[in-house]
Parts: C-alpha cells; sequence; structure tokens
C-alpha cells in the first residue's frame, strides 16, 4: 500500500492538515496564555499573573521539573504494573517488561542512586 505515490500523497497531505491545526491551536493557547497574564497582572491578580508566566516559561521549555528515581520507587507501581498486564495481554509481556524494569533497578543501583 505505501508504494503506491497516490496513497503516499494523500497521507501526506492528511498529516500536513494535522500539523497546521497543531500548530494554530498551540499558538491560540499561546496567544490566551499572555491575554490572560496581562489582564491577571493589570487586575494585581499576581498569583494568577505568575502562573500564566509558569505555563508560557513550560511550553519553551523553561522550567523543566527533575525527578529522582530511585529502585524503591520503581518497586512499589512495577507489582501493580505487572498485575495489571498479566490480566490484560499475558505472560509474554510480562517477561518483558520484567526484564527491562529489573534491568533499570540494577542501573539505578549500580550508580548509587
Amino acid at each position: 500500500m505505501m508504494k503506491k505515490p497516490e496513497i503516499v500523497a494523500a497521507i501526506k497531505r492528511k498529516l500536513n492538515v494535522i500539523a497546521k491545526n497543531c500548530e494554530v491551536k498551540v499558538a491560540e493557547v499561546i496567544l490566551r496564555l499572555r491575554r490572560n497574564e496581562a489582564d491577571a497582572y493589570e487586575a494585581g491578580k499576581l498569583t494568577e499573573s505568575t502562573r500564566c508566566l509558569e505555563l508560557l516559561g513550560k511550553t519553551i521549555g523553561m522550567f523543566t521539573d527533575k525527578i529522582d528515581v530511585s529502585s524503591e520507587i520503581i518497586l512499589g507501581p512495577r507489582e501493580i504494573i505487572l498485575n495489571v498486564i498479566d490480566e490484560k495481554t499475558g505472560t509474554e509481556v510480562k517477561q518483558v517488561i520484567n526484564q527491562r524494569l529489573v534491568g533499570t533497578v540494577k542501573c539505578l543501583t549500580q550508580n548509587g542512586k
């Protein structure tokens, strides 16, 4: 199917439309946040103004949270995740995820975290 040029062209056109719609929505959200921030600041609502600035900053990666992941955190939810996966998809997927999570725990333990 992907070898047919008309299908490839149709898919590209659809992806371009989707991309443009996303760009418009992002631009609209940023514009509204800027307006809300200005209105809040002028009204003396500094908490609201700060929240708008925080969200605007996050859109350009200014305020990324550094998350400390330790083996204790991974092992708690790990059992829950594996139980849900076992119920929903069977043991094969459970084994793959178990191997990857154990590898992550070993890596964190070896690095002293």
